[in-house]
């Protein structure tokens, strides 16, 4: 009998967590126990779970278990069909970190009266170009999948694209952008379609009657309510 792991699945190991598995799809990952680690291991489409000297007896009772159970994690296949590259083991020598939260600039393009980074006089500033895309090739050497971007207004960067092609590249999963919604438009939305990224929205507001007062541009709290509601719309369609 031979087994794989599923394309969206990678074997992964951290200084906290030495013994763990990836949802590639979704940036997600799970600690395992040392047994079923190595369960999976052998799940790599060359390993004869029936007749091994590696496999052990509790090995193959997991992998049997999780078929019974039409595991989304691994399937049967036939000698030789192997893994991805990226599927196999792969050890970082840091602690184990799913999400990076991280603010990619200090501009914005409202001015709202709680800023704490001074976002319109834009005290402190972006990185380049450059120094972003050197930012998001330590994030996947670290064996961080998920990034939440944040600002300032993070869609006010003429780059922004760009990072989104460098996160896809290192396999980093952009899990949510909060904003203000000025700038979120289909333009955008098409952007992230075309590149087969699904983050959330998380969409500043402030109430009825209030919202234009905080941020201090006329028309935010229609522009926002407005995607609020669109939003709504989707989730309940």
């Amino acid at each position: 009998m031979f087994c794989k792991l599923k394309s969206r699945f990678a074997l992964r190991g951290y200084k906290d967590a030495p013994y763990a598995i990836a949802d590639l799809s979704t940036g997600s990952s799970q600690c395992l126990s040392p047994i079923t680690f190595q369960a999976f291991s052998f799940c790599d489409g060359f390993t004869d779970l029936d007749n091994s000297s590696y496999v052990l007896p509790i090995h193959k009772k997991i992998v049997e278990k999780l078929l019974e159970r039409h595991s989304p994690i691994i399937a049967l296949c036939k000698q030789g069909d192997k893994v991805l590259p990226q599927q196999k083991y792969k050890y970082f020598n840091n602690q184990r970190i799913e999400t990076a939260h991280w603010s990619i600039t200090g501009k914005c393009n409202y001015k709202c009266r709680h800023c704490f980074l001074s976002a319109p006089e834009s005290k402190f500033g972006e990185l380049s170009t450059s120094e972003c895309l050197r930012v998001i090739d330590e994030l996947a050497d670290c064996g961080i999948n998920q990034v939440s971007i944040t600002g300032g207004e993070p869609l006010v960067r003429c780059d922004f694209l760009k990072l989104l092609d460098a996160f896809k590249k290192n396999n980093v999963i952009v899990v949510q952008i909060y904003t203000n919604g000025a700038l979120v438009n289909d333009k955008l939305l098409d952007e992230l379609e075309g590149r087969g990224m699904k983050p959330s929205f998380s969409i500043s507001y402030d109430g009825i009657g209030w919202h234009d007062w905080m941020r201090g541009i006329k028309g935010a709290e229609k522009m926002a309510f407005a995607l609020l509601t669109f939003y709504i719309q989707e989730i309940f369609a």
